[in-house]
């Protein structure tokens, strides 16, 4: 399990009750009684968490290389709804609440990010979707154009957009394709399907994977595209607990071929953990040994 923290404060303009060093302080002894099998009701469950971040936060690099470095984050979270493009805050218009030189601020530090993730081999998870903004202003702040900024200045970044830019419907109907072919054009870049609903939405959007995996300028997505899910499914769906195999279920009828891959293995890729020579792996295989415990077959170890 990788939980995905978010950086909501900036945004929302309603300070947390805890700091996020106290977050990442639950979290890292989540993460550790799960390394050490002592989760009460998934024993064998291992939680590996990112750590949020925002931009516009006071040395948010530092928070985030603490957070991979002492407290056990594989990855960043990034949530660009609440209010930070990417990449060109700078550009016009300036973001609603941000100076020039706030803008300036926040490009410098996000490309301060994307440099340190691509030498560390720390993934980034972005909401990926026109949805759940701060301000109606930003809703479009995580589209495929202002991502693709990113991966041409950072093509080494592995990067997964959230939500794989919606259901591919109404006004913003384009975003999963425009991501898919980046994912054509770049190695690293991943999607994962998030919330999308069951019912008729979920054989509706299997129907547009379809279409996207028979167009050879979108069809190497299919090799990037990865399961998930999100965190107010349990208050939203009554069907939450049927989420995994009914998803699971339709994916491999439409795609046997790659549901492997979907349900776990290029999940593993994006993480780095396939690879024993990925700094994001060497890290976590140094704490499960640091934990004195065995270490899963799904993590990658060097023989050297």
């Amino acid at each position: 399990f990788t939980p995905l923290l978010v950086d909501m404060e900036k945004g929302l303009n309603d300070p947390a009750k805890t700091s996020i060093i106290q977050q990442l302080e639950m979290q890292a002894a989540i993460s550790d009684v799960s390394i050490r099998g002592k989760l009460r009701r998934a024993p064998d469950a291992r939680v590996h968490p990112f750590v949020g971040f925002d931009p516009r936060r006071k040395d948010a690099v530092d928070i985030v290389r603490g957070a991979v470095r002492k407290y056990g984050c594989v990855g960043v979270k990034m949530y660009p709804p609440m209010g930070f493009r990417p990449l060109g805050n700078a550009e016009f218009p300036i973001p609603e609440g941000m100076t020039l030189e706030g803008a300036q601020s926040a490009d410098a530090t996000l490309r301060e990010l994307y440099s340190f993730c691509s030498e560390e081999d720390v993934p980034i998870t972005a909401h990926g979707n026109p949805t759940n903004f701060a301000s109606k202003a930003f809703e479009e702040f995580s589209s495929p154009g202002n991502w693709e900024k990113v991966l041409e200045e950072f093509p080494k970044l592995h990067l997964n957009i959230g939500h794989f830019g919606g259901s591919g419907k109404g006004e913003f109907a384009d975003w999963p394709r425009d991501f898919a072919k980046l994912g054509a054009r770049f190695d690293h870049f991943y999607a994962d399907i998030g919330n999308h609903r069951l019912g008729q939405d979920l054989e509706d959007y299997i129907e547009n994977l379809k279409a996207l995996f028979a167009d050879p300028t979108t069809q190497p997505m299919q090799d990037r595209l990865m399961f998930g899910t999100d965190w107010f499914m349990v208050a939203s769906l009554r069907d939450f607990h049927d989420f995994l195999e009914d998803y699971s279920k339709a994916y491999k009828e439409a795609f046997s071929d790659t549901h492997r891959g979907f349900m776990g293995d290029i999940a593993l890729r994006f993480l780095g953990f396939n690879d024993p020579n990925n700094k994001n792996t060497k890290r976590v295989v140094k704490r499960y040994e640091a934990l004195d415990a065995p270490i899963p077959k799904w993590l990658a170890v060097s023989d050297n």
